[in-house]
């Protein structure tokens, strides 16, 4: 038994798409330390499906963990990585942080699973899951490659 990770996003215009675990982490500064540029995302906000796969001979068996995120893009079409990483920090803090004073309710976390995640619909979820499976065919978000323009910036090709 082995595990993977899938990830998907929903463009604006509701397409579904494949991402890369590269440029997945990419996008919120994980795998390069800069964001990814990717044009057709700028001045959007993108919905994101994250599964963790248990896989019995390469194939997926079950959906051991989802995480559903959505990535807000200026308009180069760079993530803002760094509200994406606060807001996971708030969350994790609320769940394992100091203790509260007796009566007071710590709702950060609250706040920022709010702003962070979002729910598929039934059908979206029926979709995702025939994606992960490999029932349906979705198209894939390209690869990275640096900028031809600026260097510093990496770009979904």
């Amino acid at each position: 038994m082995g595990l993977s990770l899938r990830v998907y996003c929903y463009d604006p215009s509701g397409q579904l798409y494949s991402v890369p675990e590269t440029v997945a982490s990419a996008m919120i500064g994980v795998a390069v330390g800069k964001g990814v540029a990717v044009p057709r995302f700028a001045r959007c906000t993108v919905r994101f499906a994250q599964f963790i796969v248990e896989l019995q001979d390469r194939k997926p068996v079950s959906i051991s963990m989802e995480n559903y995120y959505v990535l807000r893009f200026d308009s180069n079409g760079v993530a803002d990585s760094e509200r994406y990483l606060r807001e996971t920090l708030e969350m994790r803090d609320s769940l394992f942080g100091d203790k509260m004073v007796a009566g007071v309710i710590d709702a950060r976390g609250i706040f920022a699973t709010r702003g962070r995640g979002w729910s598929p619909t039934a059908t979206e979820k029926i979709k995702l899951n025939q994606a992960v499976f490999g029932e349906v065919k979705v198209p894939r978000l390209p690869k990275l490659a640096l900028c031809a323009t600026d260097a510093r910036i990496w770009q979904a090709t």
